[in-house]
């Protein structure tokens, strides 16, 4: 079991904390022996894929240990609590979702939750004859009042019957009197599309807003293409913070951070770094281009070494750009340059040519984000 999911199980049951429910309490024993399928893995939450008596669940466990966070579960309902209620209102008109869901919360921090697991497709993996079911099944959630303010390609499935079904209620809202309102329908489908890279985006988004549309009044594809855009590098850059606290991709040390994964030796490049402040930066916004697919080598670790700060990126040493090879360099920065960043002041050295003889950024001391 990776290392944070289980402080999270034994946060959980520590000082004998046990499920009421049966079943999720069979569920958390599972998961605590090291069963199932870990799904995704945060600082406060855990969800896994476990088989009981012959059947495939999903299982959550929520453990808010920052403090904002376990303040905002004890003003309002506690996030597991609230998603099963979804679920089961959402269910009531909408017959494809699991009617059976479990949840409890165990005490003031600690929740579980667990329903059936649904077989299909995610976003990730859909294609462009999937576009026509994704818009009127989006366009159907909306006809029952449902919205969701989280809502990306992964938290979406479709079925054997071609049925769009949401996985992650925990951010849903179910509005009672009608169809969801014009604004927040707009909102979903911009976050749906601006989920995608930009060639997933062109491939199934017209198609999706224009069966949408048969449904549902919306603006024209190009105008939710162009916010969809602008949307995905707002999430990209809040996500990037991920790397700075601990996840299950990535570490905080004592002087610095790191990612969590084996590097060979050789296979590494240090580079020198004004101070730890500028390391801490050029950390995170190394891995806001690795999220937005934009040529930038792969951070591995940053911190500070016989009191000189530095970042580390996955290349080997002895690779860096040296005169002749501007035109490379300068496609690089071209397409920075239309992702809204800059690199300025910029040296040969600031960038790595790959073996195919393209760059890609190096050190982003230098960088600037103003926009796209």
């Amino acid at each position: 079991m990776h290392k944070l999911a289980q402080q999270i199980v034994e946060r959980v049951v520590a000082g004998g904390r046990s499920a009421q429910d049966a079943l999720l309490q069979s569920l958390l024993e599972a998961t605590a022996a090291g069963s199932g399928e870990l799904q995704r893995l945060s600082a406060r939450r855990l969800v896994m894929k476990l088989k009981i008596d012959g059947r495939t669940w999903l299982f959550k466990i929520d453990s808010p240990q920052r403090s904002f966070e376990s303040l905002r579960g004890r003003l309002r309902q506690p996030s597991l609590l609230r998603e099963a209620e979804h679920l089961r209102q959402l269910g009531l008109n909408y017959p494809a979702l699991p009617a059976e869901v479990h949840a409890e919360q165990l005490d003031a921090a600690n929740g579980l939750f667990a329903r059936p697991w649904l077989e299909g497709r995610c976003g990730d993996v859909w294609v462009p004859q999937d576009a026509e079911a994704v818009g009127v099944g989006l366009a159907k959630l909306h006809e029952l009042g449902w919205t969701d303010a989280d809502l990306c390609p992964a938290d979406l499935l479709l079925d054997a019957a071609g049925c769009l079904l949401p996985l992650d209620l925990g951010h849903a809202f179910l509005h009672e009197n009608g169809p969801s309102p014009e604004k927040v329908r707009l909102r979903d489908l911009v976050r749906l599309l601006g989920g995608w890279n930009e060639a997933q985006r062109l491939e199934l988004g017209e198609a999706i807003v224009a069966a949408y549309a048969g449904l549902l009044p919306c603006p024209a594809g190009d105008e939710i293409l162009r916010q969809a855009k602008l949307w995905r590098f707002e999430i990209m850059r809040r996500q990037s913070r991920r790397c700075l606290r601990r996840t299950r991709d990535f570490l905080p040390t004592a002087h610095g951070g790191e990612r969590v994964e084996a590097v060979p030796v050789g296979a590494a490049l240090r580079l020198p770094v004004h101070d730890l402040r500028a390391a801490k930066r050029a950390f995170r916004l190394l891995y806001e281009l690795e999220l937005l697919e934009l040529p930038a080598l792969r951070v591995l670790r940053f911190g500070t070494s016989q009191q000189h700060a530095f970042v580390e990126v996955a290349a080997p040493p002895h690779t860096l750009a040296s005169a002749g090879e501007e035109t490379a360099v300068h496609a690089c920065l071209a397409a920075l340059h239309d992702a809204g960043f800059a690199v300025f002041p910029h040296q040969l050295q600031d960038f790595h040519i790959q073996a195919n003889g393209t760059a890609v950024l190096a050190n982003a001391a230098s960088l600037q984000r103003h926009g796209s």
